[in-house]
């Protein structure tokens, strides 16, 4: 069906990824040309999660909030890339041993490259639980506690834990979860939040402006 993203822009903001070396269709470029923010994608591999110091412009972010920003995505960048069920293919090929493949992301002398060997991802996992934003907001968004929908929550030992899991055993694929969601997440009621846009229980952003 067709998409107005000029009715789209009457109510809310569009954010969208654009790959200067790929084609654009049509649709893409309206939605190039109604974007509030167009994210580069070359410029999202050079500057990393740098690259959020744009939406201090976009969403009037004094450098306090900014700073509570980078510090809670310079932790779930580097678990986005190294753990979760949609990790880096690379990554997995590395912990499942596999050789026979032409890897993404190339070596280390890649601008992409996520390097997730160097890092000690229970110290980077529990930074990022001790970050301001997620203690502030972890209750209201569970996107803020997962590294992806198709993730359980993140607890201190997640990463390792399912790495682990990844690494035993070749049958843990992109998406494969690694165990049944026991308890289903409650959802936010929107009368308790009336300032904040409640889309199926999870808060997605604010009324009006």
């Amino acid at each position: 069906w067709p998409i107005n993203f000029e009715e789209i822009n009457k109510t809310s903001w569009l954010f969208t990824t654009f790959n200067p070396h790929q084609n654009q269709s049509s649709i893409t470029d309206k939605a190039l040309a109604a974007a509030r923010y167009v994210q580069n994608y070359v410029d999202l591999m050079r500057r990393g999660y740098l690259l959020l110091t744009d939406y201090q412009r976009v969403f009037s972010l004094s450098d306090e909030e900014l700073g509570y920003l980078l510090e809670y995505m310079r932790y779930w960048s580097i678990l986005r890339q190294c753990c979760g069920v949609q990790m880096s293919s690379d990554w997995r090929a590395k912990l499942q041993n596999v050789t026979n493949r032409t890897w993404h992301h190339g070596g280390p002398t890649s601008i992409d490259y996520p390097a997730c060997e160097m890092y000690d991802l229970d110290v980077v996992e529990s930074s990022l639980l001790a970050s301001y934003v997620y203690k502030r907001y972890h209750s209201y968004n569970d996107a803020l506690r997962k590294v992806s929908d198709h993730d359980d929550d993140l607890n201190g030992k997640y990463c390792t834990t399912t790495n682990r899991m990844v690494a035993q055993d070749a049958k843990y694929k992109f998406n494969t979860r690694y165990w049944p969601i026991k308890h289903a997440k409650p959802k936010v009621n929107a009368s308790t939040f009336p300032g904040l846009l409640i889309v199926d229980g999870r808060i997605v952003g604010r009324r009006g402006g």
